[in-house]
């Protein structure tokens, strides 16, 4: 297996610079890394990417989290299910494909040739983003960050991390199936580059009346 490349980031609010960057604007940031809650906490296996959250006022580094690829162990297989179904069920019913999805993440969605990642708090799993592969298209499904961090920007580094797999890979273009109700998430998702390309009843899934579309900037 080849070694894991991992990055770092500062992220003040909903934007991410890298570590070395931010460092070279703001001689105060080395430091106050040395001060980071948690310092010896080990870093989780198939981490790919480490957050350190930036207060710029205080000049401190008030908490990290972690950006990790999918395992098929227990605790990526519950937390994936658990966060999004919470979501679901809060606004929706739960659909056949759902059940699919979540009881069967490795079989229908990693071995297909997609992707779940997910971005871990210490030792919880606190958010999830899958890439579904089917016939050669891409779709961006299953994101959700626990209640209890809900507001620090979390959900935009998932959309990150997405992006930048797909870019990795040449995919050209990623559909999003939503639904007009639920406005924050519509919003994020053009803050990331996705455009309306269908609106209304979708045939196959209830809770969708928005299809939205990304397409990459190496076309």
């Amino acid at each position: 297996m080849a070694p894991i490349t991992r990055l770092e980031f500062a992220v003040v609010r909903s934007e991410r610079t890298p570590w070395k960057k931010f460092c070279e604007e703001n001689d105060w940031a080395e430091t106050a890394l040395q001060n980071a809650p948690r310092p010896n906490e080990p870093i989780p296996e198939s981490c790919i990417n480490v957050y350190y959250v930036i207060d710029k006022n205080e000049k401190k580094v008030v908490d990290k989290v972690y950006l990790v690829t999918w395992l098929p162990i227990a605790q990526h297989q519950q937390a994936f299910r658990e966060l999004n179904l919470v979501w679901v069920e809060r606004h929706f019913k739960v659909e056949k494909s759902d059940i699919n999805q979540l009881e069967r993440p490795q079989e229908n969605i990693i071995d297909p040739g997609g992707e779940i990642i997910l971005l871990q708090h210490a030792e919880e799993i606190i958010g999830t983003v899958a890439v579904v592969s089917e016939h050669g298209e891409y779709e961006l499904s299953k994101m959700s960050v626990s209640d209890h961090h809900q507001g620090k920007g979390y959900s935009h580094l998932l959309m990150y991390a997405s992006l930048d797999w797909a870019r990795a890979r040449n995919i050209p273009e990623i559909t999003i199936l939503s639904s007009q109700r639920l406005a924050t998430a519509i919003n994020l998702y053009k803050q990331h580059g996705f455009k309306t390309v269908r609106l209304g009843a979708h045939p196959n899934y209830e809770r969708c009346d928005i299809i939205m579309k990304w397409t990459s900037d190496k076309l």
